[in-house]
């Protein structure tokens, strides 16, 4: 009888503390829901827009393309690439745009209260975006705590 006890008791911290590691790293993942494109890699686009917030842990290479559309918060970072950015007749309609290496041709900000910054490195701090840690914890929100 005490074997089963403390059986229970070891399986219900277990998934107490399970539960609240995946609520903990969560908050890394929601990162990435709040964006209607989330790329951990290069990305290549073209003749098309994204109405929203768009991440990319990698290059960018865009040509006629328009960004946050429908983004209408102009303190908001429309547009984050870890890497370099490689433009064609492209835009940000609102918001900023922030990129950790270097832009190349035209990539035009349409927010009069907009800027696009770049040569600003990759880290964290510099994007707003941990792509590794988002990339690491995506699994959590396909697994059950218990």
């Amino acid at each position: 009888m005490l074997r089963k006890i403390a059986l229970c008791v070891g399986t219900a911290a277990f998934c107490l503390c399970t539960h609240l590691l995946a609520l903990a790293q969560t908050t890394t993942l929601d990162q990435a829901l709040n964006y209607n494109l989330f790329l951990f890699s290069n990305g290549s686009l073209a003749n098309t827009d994204v109405q929203g917030l768009a991440a990319i842990g990698g290059n960018l290479t865009v040509s006629s393309m328009g960004l946050g559309d429908s983004t209408y918060d102009s303190g908001k970072n429309s547009l984050v690439v870890a890497g370099n950015v490689s433009s064609s007749s492209s835009a940000i309609n609102h918001g900023n745009g922030v990129i950790g290496g270097n832009l190349s041709g035209s990539l035009y900000d349409n927010d009069p209260n907009g800027h696009i910054s770049s040569g600003v490195g990759n880290s964290t701090t510099a994007l707003g975006i941990d792509f590794n840690a988002v990339k690491k914890q995506q699994h959590v929100a396909t697994k059950p705590a218990c």
